[in-house]
């Protein structure tokens, strides 16, 4: 039977420590040519709205050794916009009751069936969190104490949670266009893990 997950039940089933460990063992299968990565693939279409695009994804990559193989897909509505005195990209919400469209399926490499349907949200910013922190490990002192981050995002809060979870960080540095983005970023932060 198909899993179909929401964004509270899978911040619920990843840890920090799983996370990194179950990526580091992935890469690690890489490196042995036990994985399948396909680069992503863009196509666009024009929309109705001026400056704005329609752009579908999808990727997908599976390891041998989990019988796994994931399927993610976007459909994003993406528009032009002037902000804080630079052009941007900006994804807009129009589906549904505004929300966006990614979606990872999961599929059992021994059997075929489809295990899993869920949001990409959550999932691909643990995803990029956890590769950049396991870089970090990697290419950083072991005792680096400062953090620097640019932006204040869902991906800063990944970056957040896993890089100060492989580094002994005592401060964080926060760039961002928006200062009222940065400054209640910070305080977020800063409430949850008590790092100025």
């Amino acid at each position: 039977m198909t899993l179909i997950l929401n964004n509270e039940e899978i911040r619920q089933a990843l840890n920090v420590k799983d996370c990194l460990d179950v990526m580091e063992e992935a890469y690690c299968e890489r490196a042995s040519s036990r994985t399948v990565n396909r680069p992503t693939s863009h196509s666009y279409l024009p929309h109705p709205l001026p400056q704005t695009t329609y752009a579908f994804k999808s990727v997908n990559g599976g390891v041998k050794k989990f019988g796994l193989l994931a399927l993610r897909v976007t459909s994003e509505i993406v528009q032009e916009q002037s902000l804080h005195n630079s052009v941007r990209l900006e994804k807009l919400p129009r589906a549904g009751k505004g929300q966006f469209v990614g979606l990872v399926q999961l599929f059992s490499i021994e059997t075929g069936e489809l295990l899993a349907i869920m949001p990409d949200g959550f999932i691909q910013q643990t995803r990029v969190g956890v590769t950049s922190a396991i870089g970090a490990k990697v290419l950083s002192r072991s005792d680096s104490e400062v953090l620097a981050l640019i932006g204040s995002g869902g991906q800063a809060r990944a970056h957040f949670r896993f890089l100060t979870s492989v580094r002994p960080i005592k401060r964080v540095k926060i760039y961002s266009p928006n200062p009222d983005h940065r400054k209640a970023f910070a305080a977020e932060m800063e409430g949850q893990t008590g790092i100025p």
